[in-house]
């Protein structure tokens, strides 16, 4: 069976059990979510986002990967007239107004795009191809989230500018969670500024010395989960708590990495269950309001 007949396949049930697979991340983001509703709702946006992101990551060649993206382009414009094929994009329209929905088509055409320029054979060339990605991915899943998961009529007003960096900084940290696989498979998805910088222009250069681009990643990335944190701490913004759990399961996960920065060439570097647990259960105690 192709790549795209399985996602059409997919029923609410399978997609909802992979986005909410228990010992995930996405799992423990959402242990302060209390309405099954607003939670399976979350869970599609997430589950789209994934299956875009590993469409267009995990392709050997284009052309499947182009099929598929295509496919899901006319699902969300089917969407935006309100008459979805999918599991998925049928529970996103049940789950909010259509005006939100035609707010959410918008940035998931948007994610499209940008996920589809992941084809190209230099998709980063510059700081400002770089993040457009990350504002367009990462930073609309956030803001998606928050809106899906907060009371109708929610103010969010520019505070949600706070979230998106939020967010983007998330996406930004999803680099150097895979900097191995990619350093194996497709060095040139790393942005070419950091490999100019850093000196590792190709995986020959990135395994002989990996530490210059691993330590600049990982202090940028910390910079900009650190500064969007309390920026949207102290909106408190509705709906921004999954958001908050990950910005903290990527800074515990940061403090492994501080440990042995060489290890990620070497395997996947992982928080155990218990850690997240533990890291999502003291944010979802001391910030209930923004889970509501």
């Amino acid at each position: 069976m192709s790549m795209l007949n399985t996602v059409l396949k997919t029923t609410q049930q399978e997609f909802t059990g992979q986005a909410l697979q228990q010992g995930s991340s996405f799992y423990y983001t959402m242990l302060g979510v209390t309405d099954p509703a607003r939670r399976d709702a979350a869970a599609a946006l997430f589950w789209l986002y994934k299956s875009f992101k590993r469409c267009c990551f995990g392709a050997t060649s284009p052309e499947p990967a182009v099929a598929q993206l295509h496919w899901w382009q006319q699902e969300i414009q089917r969407l935006q007239q309100a008459e979805p094929a999918h599991p998925a994009t049928r529970l996103l329209l049940q789950a909010r107004p259509l005006a939100d929905s035609v707010r959410l088509t918008g940035a998931l055409q948007q994610m499209l795009q940008q996920f589809a320029a992941v084809l190209q054979t230099q998709p980063f060339a510059d700081t400002a191809a770089l993040q457009a990605y990350l504002d367009a991915t990462g930073g609309h899943l956030a803001v998606g989230l928050a809106r899906l998961l907060a009371p109708a009529g929610a103010a969010h007003g520019q505070s949600v500018n706070a979230l998106r960096r939020l967010g983007a900084a998330l996406e930004l940290s999803s680099f150097l969670k895979h900097l191995g696989h990619t350093a194996r498979t497709r060095v040139e998805l790393l942005p070419l500024p950091w490999r100019r910088q850093s000196g590792c222009l190709t995986a020959a250069h990135l395994k002989a010395d990996p530490i210059p681009l691993v330590d600049a990643l990982r202090q940028q990335v910390r910079t900009a989960l650190t500064g969007a944190l309390d920026e949207v701490h102290a909106h408190k913004l509705p709906g921004s708590g999954p958001a908050l759990v990950a910005a903290a399961l990527n800074l515990q996960w940061l403090k492994l990495v501080d440990k042995d920065p060489a290890a990620l060439l070497r395997a996947r570097i992982k928080l155990t269950p218990l850690r997240k647990y533990w890291t999502a259960r003291r944010i979802t105690r001391n910030e209930k309001a923004v889970f509501q």
